[in-house]
């Protein structure tokens, strides 16, 4: 929301606007931009590269990670709005139930800070190399507080990955659409305040593999279908067709 509002004096000068979800879309309208120039086309990703790569145990053996473990992973900027607070006292309460469960720490920043035991910091990882990690896991971890429409969490789900996230962008409009994914979409909100719900949901899907196996299908699914090669045909039918409507570019 607070982008939103930094980027509100651009937006009302724009004959168009073009955004990535219908929650960045609700947020322009209530900061007084006209309903009718805001269009929602989603985010899409490389499905090509993104995509299952088979056996996790090999994949697992070369990036020297633990065949045996539950491995969670987190890729991003890791900062507050991104959930890190979250992330650190999630961990530390799964740290005094199980520690068969670890969480990979992919991060552009550089974190310096003292992290729990169970968190195995990677660092920056380049692109080509991003999918391997993502085989290499079982759950996708990213409670960010605010998103417009996840591009990690696309490419997460698009490797296979159930994904544990927070209540906003794409994620939002998924929960009031499906009822199977919609239990480990998580509302927005402090530490102190969802913590104990991301452990009781994750600690659900490390116990029950039917479940697992359930939900990580019906993620496999929702990432496959937002291929970027028709994001690129979306975006020319639409330009095309508000330049016949004598919009200017």
């Amino acid at each position: 929301f607070f982008v939103l509002l930094k980027e509100k004096r651009a937006v009302r000068f724009a004959d168009m606007v073009y955004t990535v979800s219908l929650y960045s879309k609700n947020n322009l309208i209530k900061n007084e931009i006209d309903e009718k120039n805001v269009k929602v086309i989603g985010n899409a990703i490389e499905t090509d590269i993104f995509k299952p790569l088979g056996n996790k145990k090999e994949i697992r053996k070369k990036l020297n990670l633990d065949e045996n473990k539950f491995y969670l992973i987190f890729v991003g900027r890791f900062t507050f709005d991104k959930g890190r607070e979250i992330i650190i006292e999630t961990m530390k309460k799964l740290e005094k139930i199980d520690r068969n469960i670890e969480l990979l720490l992919i991060d552009d920043k550089g974190y310096k800070e003292k992290l729990p035991s169970n968190i195995k910091y990677i660092g920056n990882v380049e692109n080509e190399e991003l999918p391997l990690w993502l085989n290499a896991s079982d759950v996708f971890f990213f409670p960010s507080l605010y998103e417009g429409d996840s591009l990690a969490c696309l490419e997460a789900a698009s490797c296979g990955l159930p994904i544990m996230g927070s209540d906003t962008g794409g994620l939002w409009e998924l929960k009031r659409n499906n009822g199977v994914l919609s239990e480990f979409i998580i509302d927005v909100g402090s530490p102190k305040k969802v913590v104990n719900k991301y452990v009781e949901k994750i600690l659900k899907l490390y116990e029950n593999k039917e479940l697992y196996n359930r939900v990580k299908n019906e993620w496999l699914k929702w990432g496959r279908k937002k291929d970027i090669k028709d994001n690129m045909k979306k975006y020319a039918e639409v330009i095309t067709k508000d330049l016949q409507y004598g919009i200017k570019w």
